[in-house]
């Protein structure tokens, strides 16, 4: 098949696509697609070589490719740190300046300047004034009326290997440009880094099928070595040529044959007698390797072209498919949408249920510590001022041991202040179960719902029978001998006689203290009521965070679903 009928055998392969493309709703996904193999048609109808210009940061890349191009284009002398490919061409009217292309995401228009070249393209393109590509700039393209090479030759700079904090050029240059290229010139200087590392780079941007050409740049920094006695003992001549052997017995030690077999070129980038045999030796290995490049482009092309292929014909095969889907996301949107609102109703329910447990211990608290004021004739606490509304406990003032009627509304006191933390823990339990079911249908990690996982220990809950200890004095006292002889003693002595004296003694007793367990209560309900309270609170928060991720899932669902219907 020649050229021609190529060509129109890929028109009418385009046309085919955009024909099926135009079936299919969102058919721009498939636009860079189409672009691609516009290019590849393009680049058949003007026999476009593209050849990529490889090597380590400093290594001369820029003074050689202003050197080709007859003009300042690239900033040379600081070496920026480039993190974009610049595509370098003739242009077709002979006019010299400088496009900068956005990316489509950008919604910028493409800028051209043909003044201060230099600075512009240091705007766009070096890394330390567009750090990380945030001007989102897809290339840079040097225009040119002053062409040395042959009109459908291209040049592509590619952002320099081992720069420094910036290795994410490096995979530009070798996972998106070497593999459009067609040829690869390796740039290494005449003082290049370790041996070791320069073999690795140059693998990595080789093909089996794509003409490699290693070049020995700056090799004008090359000095005569003298003996201290200013004796030579080699010359410019011979140290170039040991330098050159290096780099061939370098390449021999590679895997690929192409590698192996890649010629070596030595020049000063900067003297553009020095670069123009190089540029011959180009020539030779790209005209060389005319067929490779063509099946190799054949190849590529026909990869294009069949996995597009295949992409449309199962979007169309599935268009009924789709609609099926779309009907079953918005059953489950609606059913998870239930499922949200009965959670938020358990969770309401649990809620209400708990602050009244709280709200009870309080009652029982105040009604406590109302009655125990009201008996005792003591001082009602601040903060309590609102127990008149609770209900009374009826006791009698009896000091000597706690009122069974407060003893019983202490210990009820105790188990309900108790059984909060518990029944909490148990309402949280329940609906974090629920809840995580539902974020495990939305695809929603457990981790990413809580900020950290909730429960409750319980503070004491313990109110002593409070007692004070008192001193009760006695007096000294007679008591009668119960025998039969004290009997008669006391009869014969008038009562003088027949008795046994008790002396005086001191006895510790100990009194129920109603202030004591005033006291004991206060702190029990102090501590617990507001503490539950606030982790109630907290509790609430948490799952009202959860549920609050929920939904949002939830709403890009739908967002999803209007998007896809």
């Amino acid at each position: 098949m020649d050229r021609d009928s190529k060509i129109d055998f890929l028109n009418k392969i385009v046309t085919e696509l955009q024909n099926k493309l135009s079936q299919i709703d969102n058919s721009n996904l498939f636009a860079g697609t189409i672009k691609q193999l516009e290019d590849f048609l393009l680049r058949l109808q003007n026999h476009t070589v593209r050849i990529a210009i490889v090597g380590v940061t400093s290594s001369g890349k820029s003074t050689f490719l202003n050197t080709v191009l007859g003009h300042k284009f690239l900033p040379t002398g600081i070496p920026p740190s480039s993190g974009r490919q610049i595509v370098c061409e003739k242009d077709k009217h002979n006019h010299t300046h400088v496009e900068i292309v956005f990316t489509r995401e950008s919604g910028t228009k493409t800028l051209t300047t043909a003044t201060n070249i230099p600075n512009f393209v240091s705007h766009y393109g070096d890394e330390r004034e567009n750090p990380g590509n945030e001007k989102q700039v897809l290339e840079i393209r040097c225009l040119t009326g002053f062409w040395r090479l042959p009109e459908n030759y291209v040049l592509i700079d590619t952002p320099g290997l081992a720069a420094y904090r910036h290795e994410e050029h490096e995979a530009i240059t070798l996972q998106l440009v070497v593999p459009t290229v067609d040829a690869v010139i390796y740039l290494t200087t005449a003082k290049c880094e370790s041996d070791a590392r320069t073999l690795q780079y140059i693998d990595n941007v080789t093909a089996q099928d794509k003409p490699l050409i290693v070049v020995q740049n700056k090799i004008d920094t090359i000095e005569e070595k003298l003996y201290r006695d200013v004796t030579k003992i080699k010359t410019k001549e011979q140290i170039r040529h040991e330098h050159f052997e290096r780099i061939r017995n370098l390449l021999q030690k590679a895997v690929k044959p192409s590698v192996r077999n890649a010629p070596i070129v030595q020049i000063t980038a900067k003297s553009w007698e020095s670069v123009s045999p190089l540029l011959e030796v180009l020539k030779e290995q790209i005209q060389s390797n005319e067929n490779c490049r063509t099946w190799r482009f054949a190849k590529q092309l026909k990869n294009i072209v069949l996995d597009l292929q295949q992409k449309i014909d199962a979007l169309l095969a599935n268009n009924q498919e789709r609609n099926a889907k779309l009907t079953q996301l918005q059953k489950q949107i609606e059913h998870l949408t239930r499922q949200e609102k009965q959670l938020e109703t358990m969770l309401n329910s649990a809620m209400q249920e708990l602050r009244e447990k709280v709200s009870k211990s309080g009652s029982l608290a105040g009604s406590i510590i109302q009655s125990v004021c009201k008996v005792y004739n003591l001082h009602l606490p601040d903060g309590f001022a609102q127990a008149s509304s609770f209900q009374q406990i009826s006791f009698s003032a009896s000091r000597e041991d706690i009122p069974s009627e407060l003893k019983k509304s202490k210990s009820k006191l105790e188990q309900v202040l108790k059984d909060l933390p518990a029944a909490l823990n148990k309402e949280f339990k329940a609906v974090t179960e629920k809840l995580n079911e539902l974020a495990a249908k939305l695809n929603i990690q457990e981790e990413q719902l809580y900020e950290k996982t909730f429960s409750v220990t319980g503070r004491n809950t313990i109110i002593s029978d409070a007692v004070d200890t008192k001193i009760v004095h006695h007096r000294e006292k007679k008591v009668e001998q119960d025998s039969i002889w004290g009997k008669l003693k006391r009869i014969f002595t008038l009562g003088k006689c027949g008795y046994d004296v008790i002396p005086a003694w001191d006895e510790q007793k100990q009194f129920f203290s109603p202030e004591t367990f005033l006291s004991n209560v206060l702190k029990t309900a102090n501590d617990n009521i507001p503490f539950m309270e606030n982790a109630l609170e907290r509790f609430y928060k948490n799952i009202q965070g959860a549920m609050a991720i929920l939904n949002h899932k939830l709403q890009q669902m739908g967002k999803e679903f209007t998007a896809l219907n």
